[in-house]
């Protein structure tokens, strides 16, 4: 999920001024995502060459403002993955193959930066937020966590930012961090469905042969009961009494109608064309976002001015992907490096899968990701390296059935790491440490999510809803 530097103003202030004007390493970041879509309908051999160079442009021109975290991560899993190449003698191979995967990672990006332009100032949005910051002490964890689920499975991180005053009000320590836990959970939850997640994209590359209708879904009902699980463990055995808030103001301009028929459709068209066209999810999503996001503006009431300055300043954010850019391109350059060096065959007979009950496939799995998230390795490079060791035939599970658990402990992962993008950003909109949301109030959650996403998995699987 990319944490965007987007040029634009507070939820529910216009745009003023001019749109700023985009840097190079935007126009070079503009280029990869051309050339991410071009070589799916036309592009003559050796196009891997030109990615390499725009990608190693771009980066090289944001090097001195990607975090230190990020270039330690990012370069180490980069060069690591070169090494393992060089030692099967095969450097080249792994530098363009890695880079080619990575390209369509930049596409959700890119869509991602279109789709949180409109939505950070949409009077219909403005109106869900203050829905949610006006429910008794008895909803509150349940109706956040699905208003970030849903928020969040159309607008990623503008979802976040849109809810993180329910969280930063309170004065109560206790009552802020389960609300924060709450918005945690219930935004990363959408991982096991949303297109908009990269984690979608991750995983059905990982697993060649999958499409996003293959596990939408299931991946919807396992968020929602993951969820619904965790509102459940906070009244049991967290949650004490609190009083009921008072009300907020009215928001002016709302049009429910508009909003969810202009998103219905942005699902619907995502549909069609994957399952008619046979286009992947990320080219579908940049391909769409763009007139959706201008549909968007020209449907927000007092905002159709901004729909022309809106492709400028889309461009001018891109600098701010620096640090997904990075990791992503680091982790299948390493995921590349890795699958040239290793035998899944020999990897499996040393881990003794065979011998393994079905039930314990997908808990195992589910608590590998779990627990090296929360050492701080990032999802997606347990996500490729696990579809580069062991895939599914080997692992002995059907591919629909690791996808679930690969994306239901993707976003439950990132809630019990505090280096995640997530717990970062929450961390840092609330004024909590990253550290304490991390590791000491969301591990209830986290686990018991966790063991809803083996069930889930395991039930489509026995029940004969996986091939």
């Amino acid at each position: 999920m990319p944490d965007i530097d987007i040029a634009t103003p507070p939820p529910g202030q216009a745009a003023d001024g001019p749109p700023p004007r985009p840097s190079l390493s935007a126009w070079i970041y503009l280029g990869l995502c051309a050339v991410a879509i071009l070589q799916v309908f036309w592009l003559p051999d050796g196009w891997q060459v030109v990615a390499v160079i725009l990608g190693a442009s771009y980066l090289a021109l944001e090097f001195t403002r990607t975090s230190t975290v990020q270039r330690l991560v990012g370069y180490s899993l980069a060069f690591g993955g070169l090494a393992l190449g060089l030692r099967a003698g095969q450097g080249v191979d792994v530098l363009l193959d890695g880079m080619a995967a990575a390209l369509k990672f930049q596409l959700v990006f890119f869509a991602v930066a279109w789709m949180q332009i409109p939505a950070k100032s949409s009077p219909t949005l403005m109106a869900a937020r203050q829905f949610v910051l006006d429910q008794p002490a008895g909803r509150r964890f349940l109706i956040l966590s699905y208003a970030a689920h849903f928020l969040g499975a159309f607008l990623n991180l503008a979802a976040l930012t849109l809810l993180s005053d329910m969280v930063a009000r309170p004065k109560d320590r206790q009552l802020k961090d389960r609300l924060a836990v709450a918005l945690m959970v219930g935004f990363t939850s959408a991982s096991s469905w949303s297109p908009f997640y990269v984690s979608v994209t991750v995983v059905l590359a990982a697993l060649p042969g999958l499409k996003w209708v293959d596990i939408a879904v299931p991946g919807l009902v396992m968020g929602i009961l993951v969820v619904a699980t965790t509102a459940l463990i906070d009244r049991l055995f967290v949650r004490g009494a609190r009083p009921r808030p008072a009300p907020g103001p009215k928001v002016e301009n709302a049009n429910w109608r508009k909003l969810s028929l202009l998103l219905g459709a942005l699902m619907v068209s995502v549909i069609t064309l994957e399952s008619q066209l046979h286009l992947s999810i990320p080219v579908v999503l940049a391909m769409l976002a763009p007139p959706f996001a201008v549909i968007w503006l020209f449907i927000s009431k007092g905002r159709q001015h901004e729909a022309a300055g809106l492709p400028r300043r889309v461009v001018a954010s891109l600098p701010g992907l620096r640090g997904e850019a990075l990791i992503f391109i680091g982790a299948n350059l390493f995921g590349t490096g890795v699958a040239r060096v290793l035998d899944p065959a020999a990897v499996a007979g040393l881990l003794n899968i065979g011998a393994w009950p079905d039930v314990a496939k997908p808990l195992a799995l589910a608590g590998f990701i779990i627990l090296a998230g929360g050492i701080g390795l990032h999802p997606v490079v347990l996500v490729i390296l696990v579809g580069s060791v062991l895939p599914p035939e080997v692992f002995g599970m059907p591919p629909t059935v690791m996808a679930l658990v690969m994306l239901g402990t993707w976003g439950l992962s990132t809630t019990s790491s505090p280096v995640s993008g997530t717990t970062l950003v929450v961390g840092r909109l609330t004024g909590e440490s990253s550290f304490r949301l991390a590791w000491r109030r969301a591990p209830l959650y986290t686990l018991s999510g966790a063991l809803v996403v083996a069930a889930v998995a395991m039930a489509y699987w026995k029940l004969g809803g996986a091939p």
